[in-house]
Order: structure tokens, then C-alpha cells, then sequence
């Protein structure tokens, strides 16, 4: 996150740079912006780390949801050799999406929605 501030702030930088002169008043309005930019990060760093978003998936419901993964993933994870084992695989999807949602907006959506979540998360997980 830290990198993303300095790259804001290089850019500001090189597009002021880029002009003939810059007053300390528009300056000091950029340096302002990246300050608080900088805070809104931060903050926004805090939140995403302090909050555990699987709270609200019940064990009944994630163990019924790796069966289900497990039923359809694995003949294809059989045949790869570089696959993890069906049943890892689901659980590791599992978990990024616990970590990505809540149960109630993942529910709320229609199926091809919840495939689309949990496609980049399937793709992480299935290599050994």
C-alpha cells in the first residue's frame, strides 16, 4: 500500500515537473492531497486487515460447500498431475472467498456470479 502512496506521489511530482513553474500554493495542495490520500489508505488498510469476514459462514455451511466443490472438481484434479487434491483445493477456494465476503452478498448473488468470485481463488489453489 505504502508503494501505491509513493507512486501517487511521484506522479503528482512529475506532472508538476513537467510545467514550467509551480507556486508553493498549488504545492503545498498537491503535498496536502497525497497527506490525505496517504490516511485514507492507511485506514483503509486497517479495516481490511481487522476484519474477519468468515464470521458469518457457519461450519455446517462451508463443510456442504467443499463437498459440493469436491463432487465437481474432482475427476479434472485426478487427471492433472499438477493438481492439488480435490478436497485442498476446495478448501483454499473457500477460504479466499470467506475472506473476500459475506456470506449474505455471496448468497445474494445468482450462480454464475458466485463461479465468476470464486474462479480466481480455484486458479490459485489448484497447483501443488
Amino acid at each position: 500500500m505504502r508503494f501505491s502512496v509513493f507512486f501517487i506521489a511521484l506522479v503528482l511530482a512529475s506532472s508538476c515537473a513537467s510545467t514550467e513553474s509551480v507556486s508553493s500554493d498549488e504545492f503545498a495542495d498537491l503535498k496536502a492531497d497525497v497527506e490525505k490520500f496517504s490516511a485514507d489508505v492507511e485506514a483503509l488498510t486497517y479495516v481490511a486487515k481487522t476484519t474477519k469476514k468468515e464470521l458469518g459462514w457457519p461450519e455446517d455451511y462451508q463443510e456442504s460447500w467443499r463437498d459440493i466443490c469436491t463432487v465437481i472438481v474432482e475427476e479434472a484434479a485426478d487427471v492433472d498431475p499438477r493438481a492439488q487434491p480435490a478436497r485442498e483445493i476446495c478448501g483454499c477456494t473457500l477460504k479466499g472467498l470467506m475472506g473476500a465476503f459475506t456470506l449474505k452478498d455471496y448468497e445474494s448473488w445468482p450462480q454464475d456470479v458466485k463461479d465468476g468470485a470464486a474462479s480466481p481463488y480455484l486458479s490459485m489453489c489448484w497447483a501443488k
